[in-house]
């Protein structure tokens, strides 16, 4: 077995203060990634050549007791992997080529009432689509809003509350809607300066990676194809998002 690899990355970062106002700041990110690996046993040959492009932009504002910050990140990555036989009877299929999309935008502010009571919120908006020659078209939607506040009751005793509103939608592949709310609650005792105690409550949704659900990724071709020692790499296009539920306790 040989197995060579390389790897490229750039990643410049841009920082920009506005000068009539030192509380507002504008960050640009952006990131280059390239990755070959190449593998050879006595029965197949197989190269994978992935390259990934990424642009983040930040703004954040800052107004007295107000703070915003708004966020946009667009990036597109492209995998291929070509699969070689060296026996009698290549094994199909020789090429597979994928192609992901994703772009998201997102906003989070917060707000001081007054000095014990502090508002959080924000919406985030996601769509990727992810192109393969083996498979059909997957799209995905994602949309979520949330509320949070923070109650100091005295300078022990601390409240926090949210909720989060998630909307999911995939096409294509698999025809999936789901919408979940959900909670938190937590409460911390500031018993000590250096010292606290948090006890807490909250539920969430781990929703799959689009990789995830794609049904064949890496069909292996090798003479001991199949086995344990060398498994297809398969998806579950009906994977469902998970229900998470903790509860926090000292």
């Amino acid at each position: 077995q040989q197995n060579e690899g390389e790897f490229k990355m750039l990643a410049p970062r841009l920082q920009y203060e506005f000068n009539d106002d030192a509380n507002s700041k504008l960050f640009v990110e952006s990131f280059y990634r390239e990755h070959a690996t190449r593998s050879q046993n006595s029965s197949t040959q197989q190269q994978t050549d992935s390259d990934s492009t990424r642009l983040n932009l930040r703004l954040e504002q800052k107004h007295g007791a107000r703070e915003d910050k708004w966020r946009l990140a667009v990036e597109q990555e492209q995998e291929q992997q070509r699969t070689r036989s060296l026996s009698s009877s290549p094994l199909v299929p020789l090429l597979v080529d994928e192609e992901t999309r994703e772009w998201s935008a997102s906003y989070a502010g917060s707000q001081k009432i007054n000095t014990a009571h502090q508002v959080k919120f924000g919406a985030e908006l996601k769509q990727t689509s992810l192109n393969s020659n083996i498979d059909a078209e997957l799209t995905e939607d994602r949309q979520a809003l949330y509320l949070e506040e923070n109650w100091k009751i005295t300078e022990q005793h601390t409240i926090t509350a949210g909720l989060r509103q998630e909307w999911l939608k995939r096409n294509g592949l698999v025809d999936y809607q789901e919408n979940s709310l959900n909670p938190a609650l937590a409460y911390r005792y500031q018993y000590d300066p250096a010292w606290s105690v948090q006890i807490g409550y909250s539920q969430s949704q781990r929703t799959p990676r689009t990789d995830d659900l794609l049904s064949t990724v890496t069909p292996s071709t090798s003479l001991d194809a199949g086995s344990l020692n060398n498994p297809d790499q398969g998806g579950n296009p009906n994977f469902k998002p998970e229900q998470i539920q903790a509860g926090e306790s000292p």
